[in-house]
C-alpha cells in the first residue's frame, strides 16, 4: 500500500516543483503608454444632453476598478466633480448610468488626449452623453 501513495506524493511535489520554477521565471514587461512625467487629471464633467434625468452614471477605469461618479443629473444639466491628481496611462475606460431607471453603457473606449498636448495643465475629461446618438468624450485644460 505504501508504494502508490509514496509513488503519489513524489508525483504531486515533482509537479508542484515544476510550476513553482514556472512562475520564477523572469518576463518581460509591457511597455509603458506614457513617459513618467506624461499628462495628469484631475477632474471630470459630465453633461446630459438627453430628455431626461441620469442617475448613477459613473466613469470607471476597467483595468484598476477606480471609479468617479454623479449620483443625479438633470435634463440639460451636468455634473463636476474633482479628484487628486491621476497620470494617465491610456487605459479603457466605461461610463455607467441609468435612464428612466434602465441600466445603460458604453463599450470600453480610451479618451483621447487634446491636441496639441497644453504643457504643465492638469486635464480634464470631458464626457457628453447624448440620448439617442450615443456619447461623445474628450479632454480639455482644467
Amino acid at each position: 500500500m505504501r508504494g502508490p501513495t509514496v509513488k503519489l506524493l513524489g508525483f504531486f511535489a515533482a509537479f508542484a516543483t515544476a510550476l513553482l520554477a514556472a512562475c520564477a521565471q523572469p518576463t518581460e514587461s509591457a511597455p509603458a503608454l506614457i513617459e513618467p512625467d506624461g499628462p495628469v487629471i484631475g477632474s471630470l464633467v459630465i453633461y446630459n444632453n438627453t430628455a431626461d434625468t441620469l442617475t448613477d452614471v459613473r466613469l470607471r477605469v476597467i483595468k484598476t476598478r477606480e471609479f468617479v461618479t454623479c449620483s443625479y443629473i438633470v435634463s440639460g444639466g451636468k455634473c463636476v466633480t474633482t479628484f487628486p491628481l491621476r497620470r494617465y496611462q491610456g487605459t479603457p475606460v466605461q461610463v455607467l448610468w441609468e435612464r428612466s431607471t434602465l441600466p445603460q453603457r458604453t463599450a470600453p473606449f480610451i479618451v483621447p488626449l487634446p491636441d496639441p498636448l497644453p504643457p504643465d495643465a492638469p486635464l480634464e475629461v470631458v464626457v457628453a452623453i447624448d440620448g439617442a446618438s450615443g456619447f461623445h468624450a474628450f479632454m480639455r485644460p482644467q
